[in-house]
């Protein structure tokens, strides 16, 4: 009855709507500025960090699925590094990110002990691997200029795309064997398959968790890149389980990635076949996304600031030893204009991303709560004037060891492209730094030695805008081209480039 009197009294109801519209007014006032903020991270992320930076200060971002605490003195970076996996988780960050289950076919992302092994393995075998990958690295670019318009020697590529097949096609070698590299179908896939992954995670991010599966498959295409590649590798790897098992290998033992997680693969259950794809799969997607991208702008400055070229050129030379072949360590130059093109280049804002599993307190009193990330805003860092003299000035040289450079931090001048440091946390940093690092290193060298010894390049006159911002990563506009040509055409030809 009180409640019937109650909706049969218009000042009642006058009142309760009023008091209901201020809370909303004032609950919305309160929020707006979280709102707008988490609307500036979606599309405007990098440029909204860049502004929130001070050196050495912690800062927060809202995002619209949580907030952000980001550190950027020295010793918390460390701390963050340092920090257990049950206080402040990285493969937890990662399940969120990229949703494996729907992504990834289900795959199990803390078995990182097993991929630092197979990596070290693959590290110390890459000079054996230089001859054939330096092949299928000239056939990559060769078959992309295959068919294509002629203007005085010159062909226009999209560079994203060439950076993206040139990795699948190498890559292909060391983790899945020859045979794979003269597969058509089975390198569209390879090249797809990171693509789906990436496009798919950022789409479940958006919507309902009950919608993910649907989604996950719209995006992909009922996962047509992942299943096909899962029907090439799981009867090799099923073939080199059996030979393992009952000592029937036939021939040399192969050295790919396959290999190796047949030998270290712990489990042994039924379905360890299909787990071994599923682990290559994840590490693949890891190994080809970042070193084009890494590519992409490399590209991009030596085409910019093309005063560089002729010293790579004559450091390649150089390098050439008694065999004929190139010794891709001793490439100082090519290492500092790498390792400075990412500086100035970086694909993505932030670094070090960890989950808080318990409240988390900085030894300088940062304070991060359960569920919420700490992160490290590592292109702010990479780009900060009291870290690096003249930080918004390209410089190819920046790196090479013994160079003289005015900057604050002792030996950031004096330091490789896979070095890891508190101010350059493009790898990560301490026990959980990426693994793959000298192997992505290696092979993004010898793309752009085939490229730099071999071709001309130049941008072409499409517009200057070649990346775009979502969230806290800065993509490669993937119509973005340049221009390319072989230099036997050029040596024959006084047309200026």
């Amino acid at each position: 009855m009180a409640l019937l009197a109650l909706l049969l009294n218009p000042e009642r109801i006058f009142l309760a709507v009023s008091v209901c519209l201020v809370y909303i007014l004032f609950y919305s006032i309160s929020h707006l500025s979280q709102w707008q903020e988490s609307a500036r991270w979606l599309f405007t992320g990098p440029k909204l960090l860049a502004e929130k930076y001070v050196p050495g200060v912690s800062f927060t971002i809202q995002t619209p699925e949580r907030k952000y605490t980001l550190v950027s003195s020295e010793a918390s970076i460390l701390e963050l590094s340092q920090a257990k996996e049950d206080q402040l988780s990285l493969v937890a960050t990662a399940e969120e990110v990229f949703q494996p289950a729907h992504t990834m076919n289900g795959i199990e992302l803390n078995r990182l002990g097993l991929q630092h092994r197979i990596l070290r393995s693959l590290t110390l075998r890459l000079p054996s691997y230089q001859d054939p990958l330096t092949a299928l690295a000239r056939q990559a670019l060769t078959n992309e200029l295959k068919g294509k318009q002629l203007d005085q020697g010159w062909v226009t590529l999209s560079i994203f795309s060439y950076a993206q097949k040139a990795v699948a096609k190498t890559n292909t070698y060391t983790f899945y064997g020859e045979q794979f590299t003269r597969d058509a179908a089975f390198l569209d896939a390879a090249v797809q398959y990171p693509q789906d992954v990436f496009v798919a995670a950022e789409a479940l991010r958006c919507v309902p968790k009950f919608f993910a599966p649907v989604m996950s498959s719209i995006v992909t295409r009922n996962h047509r890149a992942s299943r096909h590649l899962i029907s090439k590798l799981l009867p090799v790897i099923k073939e080199r389980l059996d030979a393992e098992e009952h000592g029937n290998t036939k021939g040399e033992t192969p050295r790919d990635y396959i290999q190796h997680i047949v030998k270290l693969y712990p489990d042994k259950s039924p379905d360890r076949a299909l787990r071994m794809v599923q682990q290559t799969l994840a590490l693949w997607f890891a190994g080809v996304h970042q070193p084009a991208m890494t590519i992409f702008y490399a590209l991009v400055d030596l085409c910019t600031y093309p005063e560089y070229i002729e010293r790579l050129r004559k450091e390649i030379d150089d390098s050439v030893n008694s065999i004929g072949s190139i010794d891709i360590n001793s490439l100082l130059l090519l290492d500092s204009f790498l390792k400075e093109s990412a500086r100035m280049n970086a694909s993505e804002s932030i670094s070090l991303r960890r989950k808080a599993m318990v409240p988390y307190h900085f030894k300088d009193g940062t304070s991060v709560p359960l569920g919420d990330w700490a992160c490290v805003p590592q292109r702010a860092i990479m780009r900060d004037p009291s870290i690096y003299a003249n930080a918004h000035v390209f410089d190819g040289t920046r790196f090479i060891r013994n160079a003289t450079r005015l900057s604050k931090i002792d030996g950031v001048a004096q330091s490789k492209f896979t070095d890891t440091s508190p101010f350059y946390p493009l790898w990560g940093l301490g026990k959980q730094a990426c693994p793959g690092r000298f192997y992505a290193a290696y092979i993004i060298k010898i793309i752009l030695v085939e490229i730099i010894q071999n071709y001309d390049i130049k941008l072409d006159a499409s517009p200057t805008r070649r990346c775009f911002t979502w969230r806290s990563s800065v993509l490669p506009i993937p119509s973005s081209t340049f221009m390319i040509r072989r230099r036997s055409f050029s040596d024959h030809n006084t047309e200026p480039a």
